[in-house]
């Protein structure tokens, strides 16, 4: 079993240090705290990858001729590295046969459903997986034409940021 993201191509877009040197918050610290803890999620690294799986199988993203996925991976607070991947297609099928794929190349599904937004409303898929070597835990889900996807090998960290990401 592979792994759907085989990048041909990494394109860096913006690289910081895990420290912000002026004292500012990134956009995603700003929830209450939950317990005693607020965690925190600092932007690393962006880019984009090519997945040469998705490409074989004839799936696009919107304005290129291959599966193009934005990445950027964060640090967060209790030391945890998390990678946010997002794509859109041409359509709600597309991003549907592209989380199929993904969920094709998962060692195991945790858990499988609708994706609701904030009023109840279905807009798509979800899944939580994990990796085929056993190791990083995925959330996975569509938005109408949008697929995304964090993973780490903390779900309890992957579920806070698909709630950030929502926001």
């Amino acid at each position: 079993m592979r792994y759907p993201f085989i990048p041909l191509l990494v394109v860096i877009a913006s690289m910081t240090g895990y420290g912000s040197q002026t004292g500012q918050s990134t956009s995603l610290d700003h929830k209450p705290p939950v317990g005693d803890e607020c965690l925190r999620f600092e932007s690393v690294m962006m880019g984009e990858l090519i997945d040469q799986a998705g490409t074989k199988l004839g799936l696009r993203t919107v304005g290129r001729s291959e599966t193009t996925l934005g990445f950027t991976i964060f640090k967060a607070s209790n030391g945890v590295r998390l990678t946010a991947k997002s794509g859109e297609f041409g359509s709600p099928s597309g991003a549907k046969r592209y989380f199929d794929l993904t969920l094709s190349t998962s060692l195991k599904i945790l858990k499988r459903g609708k994706k609701k937004d904030k009023s109840g409303k279905t807009v798509g898929f979800r899944a939580e997986v994990l990796d085929p070597r056993g190791k990083v835990l995925s959330v996975v889900w569509t938005s109408g034409a949008w697929f995304h996807e964090i993973s780490s090998g903390s779900l309890r960290d992957n579920l806070e940021l698909e709630k950030r990401i929502e926001d």
